[in-house]
């Protein structure tokens, strides 16, 4: 591949929700006798590739192939089925394809293992039996929670509300702040202030009311809670 077209890849991926550190490129890879060599997209630390490979008779004519999210990862069949692509649909291809199976991947992985906490002795608390309006502290399995809440609840605003790279950063910080707050301060104060810091998260995403709505839905979604702090 040439090294203009390299380069249009890493940008898309560095422009990309998980940024350009989540992959790794290997040149000539051959996943099979009968393929020609490509240049494959790893995803890191997972199974997951996408592999772009140039016709034999042109360096402007391409086609594309990948695996799948599906039980032991199944590689797809060649993009087009017959003959070759300009690299603009190649490049439609891999966002489609990051947009689908990365996120689904990764949705997935995001999703705690309520049997293994289980068996383990970290059972979930239910955040309604927390009394917001007590002045004591959380307790250590509350202040677990809270912190798997909030870190769920980031992934949820980016893949929801289409956060920027730099509007992400501002949300994690705060939602950072708010899990440090839990450790020192009383569950009355907490509330106030996960409130509070709701509401400069919808400022400074300059959401509108509908999407404002959004945010403190899946505030309550994270949490479990109707009344205890949004009601």
């Amino acid at each position: 591949m040439r090294r203009k077209y390299k380069n249009e890849i890493f940008h898309l991926l560095l422009s990309s929700k998980y940024g350009i550190d989540k992959f790794e490129m290997k040149e000539k890879e051959q996943l099979s006798a009968d393929s020609l060599f490509g240049d494959k997209i790893e995803v890191k630390n997972t199974p997951l590739f996408f592999v772009i490979r140039n016709a034999k008779e042109s360096f402007e004519l391409f086609d594309y192939y990948f695996n799948r999210y599906a039980p032991d990862f199944p590689i797809s069949g060649a993009f087009p089925p017959q003959g070759f692509m300009s690299f603009d649909k190649v490049k439609e291809g891999l966002k489609n394809w990051l947009d689908n199976t990365l996120n689904e991947y990764l949705t997935d992985q995001q999703e705690p293992d309520l049997w293994e906490e289980f068996k383990t002795g970290n059972k979930t608390i239910n955040l309604n039996e927390i009394d917001f309006e007590n002045q004591s502290s959380f307790s250590f399995e509350e202040k677990k929670q809270i912190e798997l809440s909030l870190n769920e609840l980031k992934f949820l605003i980016q893949t929801n509300l289409k956060t920027t790279k730099e509007e992400q950063e501002i949300v994690n910080k705060r939602l950072d702040y708010l899990i440090e707050a839990s450790k020192r301060l009383n569950k009355f104060d907490w509330k106030g202030l996960a409130l509070s810091t709701l509401f400069s998260i919808s400022i400074a995403l300059s959401l509108d009311t509908e999407q404002g709505h959004l945010l403190f839905e899946l505030f309550k979604k994270v949490f479990a809670i109707v009344k205890s702090l949004i009601g």
